[in-house]
């Protein structure tokens, strides 16, 4: 299996950034939402020996720490992400879900998740000779109780036999079901979205479901969180997913040789 593992970086929340530096070799005593904060974990997945691409606002370019040459910058603003503009321009007060975090789950913020697909449509088409493509957030070493093992972890995922089908680390929700309707005021945790890892062969149709059920969405004036919708992708075509049990912490980075869960 070859991995290409795909990443975005951007500022949502400028009134949050504190006063001072980061505290070296650290990434607490900050806001989560705060950029430096992120740009710490980042720099840990960034030390990874793993083939990385990462979307960024041109802005904060220059703020990025040293990297590899198997890391691929792509600077890229958002008024160029179509799908966060599309949703965004749509997007009002109502069409917010009413059970969230008010401080994260912003409009800003649930547009932007839900152009995760696109971004890795973007570099997959910009680097096409992967067998298979992921999504991995950022700032995911935030979850990360050890970052060595964690690195590890990621470098045994790049490199173990890969399959045919979609594997993503899973919460405790069930599947979704039909009856459940569009489910959009609140989290659905079936998948923790931090990760997930499709075969190329998939991709597209992948892609394309998930775009259908976003655009559903927002026929319906609602926004919602990415999980969400990549729950209601796999209520519809159960048979290209294969997950495995985790929580949010480091457990979403340890994918067992066959996911246990389909």
């Amino acid at each position: 299996m070859s991995v290409l593992f795909v990443s975005m970086l951007y500022d949502l929340y400028p009134h949050e950034r504190s006063v001072g530096a980061l505290p070296v070799g650290q990434g607490v005593g900050f806001s989560q939402r705060d950029i430096r904060f992120r740009l710490h974990h980042f720099a840990q997945l960034a030390a990874c020996a793993i083939d990385l691409v990462l979307f960024v606002d041109p802005a904060l370019v220059g703020d990025l720490p040293p990297l590899s040459s198997r890391v691929q910058v792509i600077p890229l603003a958002l008024t160029e992400i179509a799908q966060y503009q599309r949703l965004l321009s749509g997007s009002s007060e109502a069409s917010l879900p009413p059970h969230r975090n008010v401080m994260k789950d912003t409009a800003d913020y649930l547009c932007l998740m839900n152009s995760k697909n696109e971004l890795v449509e973007r570099a997959s088409q910009q680097f096409p000779s992967f067998s298979h493509y992921a999504w991995i957030d950022a700032n995911i070493f935030k979850v990360c109780e050890e970052p060595m093992t964690a690195r590890r972890q990621l470098q045994r995922i790049s490199e173990q036999r890969g399959g045919d089908q979609i594997i993503i680390p899973m919460g405790q929700y069930p599947a979704m079901r039909p009856e459940y309707g569009l489910t959009t005021a609140l989290v659905w945790w079936r998948f923790l979205g931090g990760l997930w890892i499709c075969p190329r062969a998939l991709l597209d149709l992948f892609n394309q479901a998930f775009a259908a059920v976003i655009e559903e969405c927002a026929a319906a004036g609602k926004l919602t969180w990415e999980v969400n919708a990549y729950a209601r992708v796999e209520m519809q075509h159960p048979e290209w997913f294969a997950g495995f049990l985790a929580e949010h912490n480091q457990s979403m980075l340890d994918i067992p040789h066959a996911p246990v869960v389909s």
